[in-house]
């Protein structure tokens, strides 16, 4: 009671600015260097996931299916590839995964938006290592989600405040519920 939470989908560029500015008291996310004056607290560790169709469309060189529940680097070696656009730094942690194991320089179709990633997987254009949080998205999809193993390589997903401001009761609370029910997905049990 009492409280009010506003949800801002913004550029991914502009968050650390708008908790500088105190345009919004917190922002959540991941966020692999914080900048100056930024303040990040970890709520929780995810894996990353890959996201396959269900059924890929018939027709000369059909891949073979995923393992379910895991998959592991290895399993994507002769798979097509979909994902997110190069500057994203979640797609450039997974091009260096990518890179180490032999697939460098590839003509990858991207997407900005997550959605449309797993709209376009689902279409049988490829798969997509992505981040765990996409599981509730996937659910809407005819596709697989499975755990990249071998190996796991983590997202921190942090609360990301002004440096020298705490949080209040509020927002300690909202935290707790927020990292509660990111919990629920039995990919994000860390």
């Amino acid at each position: 009671p009492d409280i009010e939470v506003v949800v801002r989908d913004v550029e991914r560029s502009q968050i650390e600015a708008m908790v500088l500015s105190g345009e919004v008291d917190m922002a959540l996310g991941i966020l692999f260097k914080a900048g100056s004056g930024i303040r990040r607290q970890r709520l929780l560790s995810l894996p990353l996931v890959c996201v396959s169709p269900r059924e890929w469309p018939a027709g000369a060189g059909r891949p073979r299916r995923l393992p379910r529940g895991r998959v592991s680097w290895a399993d994507l070696a002769e798979l097509p590839l979909i994902g997110l656009p190069v500057a994203n730094p979640i797609q450039q942690l997974i091009d260096q995964r990518l890179r180490d194991m032999g697939r460098v320089g590839e003509a990858r179709t991207t997407f900005n938006n997550l959605h449309s990633v797993v709209a376009m997987v689902e279409a049988g254009y490829g798969a997509a290592v992505m981040p765990a949080f996409v599981q509730g998205a996937c659910s809407r999809y005819a596709v697989n989600v499975a755990v990249m193993t071998g190996p796991e390589v983590p997202l921190d997903f942090f609360s990301i405040t002004r440096q020298g401001t705490q949080a209040g009761d509020a927002a300690r609370a909202f935290l707790s519920a927020f990292t509660a029910q990111l919990r629920e997905y039995p990919q994000l049990d860390t």
